[in-house]
């Protein structure tokens, strides 16, 4: 039973983090530049570049706690 809640313990930064990069995606929205093409983008005037930053926070945050949680918690060297 002790080392179920070691686990749980070890890994609640990962999860949380997970849960943070879900919050912050919505408000990850960068303005609207135009290019004279048209096209739905335009039309709805939305960055072209959003998609990509949203998925390298999403996936940047958790990774990054996985690593310091090695790091610090697991001490390992990276």
């Amino acid at each position: 039973m002790k080392k179920k809640y070691k686990i749980f313990f070890k890994s609640f930064p990962v999860m949380f983090s997970c849960f943070v990069s879900l919050i912050v995606w919505k408000y990850i929205e960068l303005p609207y530049s135009y290019n004279n093409i048209e096209g739905i983008y335009s039309q709805n005037q939305y960055n072209y570049l959003n998609d990509f930053v949203r998925y390298f926070v999403f996936l940047l945050i958790p990774f990054l706690t996985f690593f310091l949680n090695k790091f610090f918690i697991y001490k390992y060297n990276i």
